[in-house]
């Protein structure tokens, strides 16, 4: 049988460097052999998952041609994009969670911590990447874990307004009152009111959002820390 190779990239293992680089095939076959730490980390401290997330980001499989020779068009097929600049971007999206979806079959912990504290959950929550978070609720994950300062994906999902992710995490079973070391909750992270920002989120946010009404002001709060 023949023992397949990969190179990996510096302080990356050759089944991470292989998933990263698009190449499924190779991770697979990778995997096959044996010997390969689904949660192993890169020397940046991430595992595969979050590195999957760097890579995509949080690309979903809508997009448009709006401009070509100088018009305005809305070329959506597939086929037509890819005719016209001989790829498409979303077909690397889905190999990413095509990727992802392997990784976590296969067993890797979805609550595997870095040195913060931090799980995966927390990486796609910071770059908005609401695939992830489902498919890390699918498998198990658990979203209200706390980070070293006593932070959950839901105080990041407030503080950076990313009221999608926020709805994602409340509905996979998030907690909506969690407390951090200093005695904030998620809703003293949220946007200053009477802005766009926060605006956004009252569609998807009421069980958080009354809380708001319960509590002092998140300016209020960390002037007492001062």
């Amino acid at each position: 049988m023949t023992k397949i190779e990969y190179k990996a990239h510096q302080g990356e293992t050759p089944f991470i460097s292989a998933c990263i680089d698009g190449k499924l095939d190779i991770a697979k076959a990778l995997y096959a052999q044996g010997g390969v730490d689904l949660n192993a980390r890169t020397a940046a401290d991430t595992n595969v998952l979050e590195e999957l997330v760097f890579k995509a980001g949080n690309r979903p499989l809508d997009f448009t041609i709006t401009q070509l020779e100088g018009r305005n068009v809305s070329i959506t097929d597939p086929d037509e994009i890819r005719k016209i600049i001989g790829t498409h971007p979303d077909d690397e999206f889905a190999l990413y969670y095509a990727t992802a979806l392997f990784v976590l079959g296969k067993g890797a912990d979805p609550d595997d911590l870095n040195k913060n504290g931090q799980s995966a959950v927390f990486t796609a929550t910071g770059e908005g990447a609401d695939w992830l978070i489902e498919l890390l609720i699918l498998h198990g994950a658990n979203l209200n874990i706390k980070d070293n300062w006593g932070l959950t994906p839901l105080h990041f999902a407030c503080r950076l307004g990313y009221p999608e992710t926020a709805k994602a995490l409340l509905k996979g079973g998030a907690f909506t009152d969690p407390q951090d070391d200093f005695g904030f909750t998620p809703a003293f992270e949220l946007p200053p009111a009477n802005t766009f920002p926060y605006s956004r989120f009252l569609h998807v946010m009421e069980p958080i959002l009354s809380l708001v009404l319960q509590r002092p002001t998140k300016k209020i709060r960390r002037e007492q820390l001062l």
